[in-house]
């Protein structure tokens, strides 16, 4: 199943070109052809495949030979959604040759994640990774901040599949912050499919149903009927998993009704596959047998580990009905594909299920060697179960945090005792004879061997109590990106321009919390970063978002090396960001060339002073003498300044 629902994210895991002149040239023509073909993929392949067909006779016709590259990458995306997996590898060979006989550096890196697209499907996790490394390296040597999060999602698949589950967590949370930055909202619901995927995989249902509800959510919004389907699939699955069969079969009929409305050939495989896991689970062996012959009977693509995963189910139905031989056919099938894909937990469960069905034919020593490859098998699935309980420990956090607190409390208050209770016994001991002297040896031994066992347990609370307040500046991290987020989409929605303003103003401050946390799950320490550093992400965030009408902003920034603690880092950063909005708002209307100038340096009394200047006016005479009564933006300045106090100096 998780097959199935991990599917849907290679579908969006391609770059998308874009015209909108109304009179293009032939070559424009054709690219917008190719283009459309690959936009309508997966609502109608047929369709698609005659307007790419539309475009290449363009390209013959005129001998377009730089639009063959990208024709040959998306006929390649095309054959790779038909099933044709060979056909598919040579056309984005083709495409690559093309890319790189005109330098297409942009063309070439989305040809290679094509090819790790395919070769996840196909089950080559290796050469899948490759293809995606070689991708991503070219998408940072040319900046493509659309296409690196796509390579993070498809990196993470890889890592997900080979059961390394908190790297795939870590390239997943890294895909969601490019997905938001981007408002790339459709591979952003495959993300969160993705993240719930890992938790179903890990045990915890409720965490996986709650991110495919997310998923729903964002491919409603944007009427994408095919991934909404996918997402019905999954919580078919979880649900029966958790044992809510009436409610997995509903999901698992619309999904089906779905697909078969948009006749897509490969959600309605999966949706069979679903259909015939809960009727197996109901012990309904001949309706579950009649959905997954169906689905074998359809199926015609080049994906040997979806085909795995129904000839286990197959199996598992011959083995309840004690069809011991036929059981055996399907698992041994199985477990071919699954030797390819090196998934421990499946290698577990197969070699285990033909034990069963050799014990059921009296094969005693054809059980007893695949029942020693289960147990072989099991240490592996124990490791991933290790990292469930590191991955559990994020919704522990505050009662770990709090119990850890306490422990600590307590162990320095045990501590004093001890030292006083030694100290008493010393004294104690210098009115006494020599043999009392030796005793009193032994106990100074003992309380000297305690304080030591109970430094060794501080040092291990404080290491934990590190990792955790990683994990929640990781979190906080996202959160406050997911808040950002929303209110953009909510500065879209409102036509009042002081209303949008206000939204925008908002966004920047929240941003500028948000990279404090950023820099904190970067830093080697939980509380302090690089002030330097976290000005100049400010800086590049706000030009981002702000803009004069026919002028261009130029912001100068001299910043000095400083590590300074988060709390004033975030108030530093709060004033840059009010003062570049107040600039931004009220000091260039009457200046052709708007500059903004930002200098940090350690004064003569070793304090750090931030200076900052533009070439407006200035604040009295854009804003009139009552700023200070109608500004938030400079009463949330004096009010961070004074919480400075003199321990650093703000000049402006």
């Amino acid at each position: 199943m998780k097959k199935i629902c991990l599917v849907m994210s290679l579908l969006y895991l391609s770059s998308t070109f874009l015209f909108s002149q109304k009179d293009v040239s032939l070559q424009q023509q054709a690219h917008i052809y190719i283009h459309d073909a690959f936009e309508i993929r997966n609502s109608n392949l047929d369709s698609s495949f005659i307007l790419v067909k539309k475009g290449d006779q363009l390209i013959r016709k005129h001998n377009i030979d730089k639009e063959r590259g990208y024709y040959f990458h998306i006929l390649g995306v095309l054959q790779r959604l038909s099933g044709k997996a060979e056909l598919a590898d040579s056309l984005l060979q083709v495409s690559i040759s093309y890319y790189k006989k005109y330098n297409d550096q942009r063309g070439i890196s989305i040809s290679y994640q094509e090819l790790g697209n395919l070769y996840i499907q196909t089950g080559d996790l290796d050469k899948a990774n490759d293809y995606y490394n070689r991708s991503l390296l070219i998408k940072k040597k040319i900046n493509d901040t659309i296409g690196i999060p796509l390579l993070h999602n498809g990196l993470g698949i890889v890592a997900d599949y080979k059961g390394d589950y908190l790297k795939a967590v870590d390239l997943y949370f890294k895909a969601i912050e490019g997905f938001l930055h981007n408002k790339d909202y459709v591979n952003l619901s495959d993300a969160y499919n993705n993240i719930s995927i890992i938790h179903y995989n890990l045990g915890n249902l409720t965490e996986a149903i709650d991110y495919q509800y997310k998923a729903i959510d964002l491919n409603k919004r944007l009427k994408n009927k095919y991934s909404e389907s996918m997402n019905y699939v999954c919580i078919s699955s979880f649900l029966l998993e958790k044992g809510d069969r009436p409610e997995a079969k509903k999901y698992a009929e619309d999904a089906l009704q779905i697909t078969k409305s948009m006749k897509n050939h490969f959600g309605t495989l999966y949706a069979l596959a679903a259909l015939g896991d809960v009727e197996a689970k109901t012990g309904k062996f001949e309706n579950a047998l009649m959905h997954y012959n169906k689905f074998m009977e359809l199926f015609d693509a080049d994906d040997p580990y979806m085909k795995a995963q129904v000839n286990e189910k197959i199996g598992n139905i011959y083995l309840a009905k004690r069809k011991y031989k036929e059981a055996i056919e399907k698992f041994v099938e199985a477990e071919k594909v699954y030797n390819l894909t090196g998934n421990s937990k499946e290698l577990r469960d197969i070699n285990r299920e033909l034990s069963l069905a050799y014990k059921g034919l009296n094969k005693i020593d054809k059980a007893f060697y695949y029942l020693e490859r289960s147990n072989i098998y099991q240490d592996s699935v124990f490791n991933q179960n290790k990292v469930r309980d590191m991955m559990q420990m994020e919704a522990k956090f505050q009662n770990k945090q709090k119990e850890a607190e306490n422990q600590t409390l307590k162990a320095k208050q045990t501590l004093q005792k001890a030292q006083i209770s030694s100290q008493n016994k010393m004294l104690l001991g210098g009115g006494i004879g020599l043999g009392i002297i030796s005793l009193l040896s032994l106990l100074l031994y003992r309380q000297s061997h305690k304080r030591k066992l109970m430094n060794e347990t501080l040092s291990q609370q404080k290491d934990k109590i590190q990792l955790l307040n990683r994990e929640l500046n990781h979190r906080v991290k996202n959160n406050l990106a997911f808040m950002t987020s929303l209110l953009e989409m909510q500065g879209r929605r409102t036509e009042s321009a002081e209303t949008k303003q206000a939204l925008i103003e908002s966004e920047s401050r929240l941003k500028a919390l948000a990279l404090v946390h950023s820099q904190l799950f970067r830093s080697d320490t939980d509380t302090e970063v690089n002030l330097k550093n976290y000005l100049e992400e400010i800086k590049e965030h706000l030009l981002g978002i702000f803009s004069i009408p026919d002028k261009e902003l130029n912001i100068v920034t001299e910043f000095c090396d400083y590590t300074i603690n988060a709390e004033d880092a975030m108030r530093l950063g709060l004033i840059v960001n009010e003062l570049i909005t107040n600039s931004v708002k009220h000091a260039f209307t009457d200046i052709e060339n708007p500059k903004i100038t930002i200098r940090t340096n350690i004064n003569s009394e070793g304090k750090l002073t931030l200076n900052y200047s533009d070439n407006g006016p200035g604040i009295s005479k854009t804003m009139g003498d009552n700023i200070k009564e109608t500004s938030l933006g400079i009463k949330l300045i004096d009010l961070l300044r004074k919480q400075l106090g003199d321990r650093y100096v703000v000049v402006v």
